[in-house]
């Protein structure tokens, strides 16, 4: 997570690899259609990356992409 933290672009390729397709299944199942779904795996994608810069505490990635999806889903509510 600390390159991650610290802006490495190489650590969010693999970030966005490694994540974008487990968030999009998850996305899948909140979002209507494909293209619904496509956008809430980028806002959750783009709010972990957010956390991670205001520095939002915390040591595993699962956890803090769950933490984003709340959050978006309270903005939306």
């Amino acid at each position: 997570m600390a390159p991650l933290r610290s802006g490495d672009p190489h650590a969010f390729e693999e970030f966005y690899a490694r994540y974008s397709p487990r968030v999009l299944a998850f996305a899948r199942g909140r979002a209507p259609g494909e293209a619904g779904a496509q956008k809430l795996t980028e806002a959750i994608l783009e709010q972990v990356i957010r956390m991670l810069a205001q520095g939002v505490p915390g040591d595993s990635l699962d956890v803090l992409a769950m933490e984003a999806a709340r959050r978006l889903q309270k903005r939306t509510h």
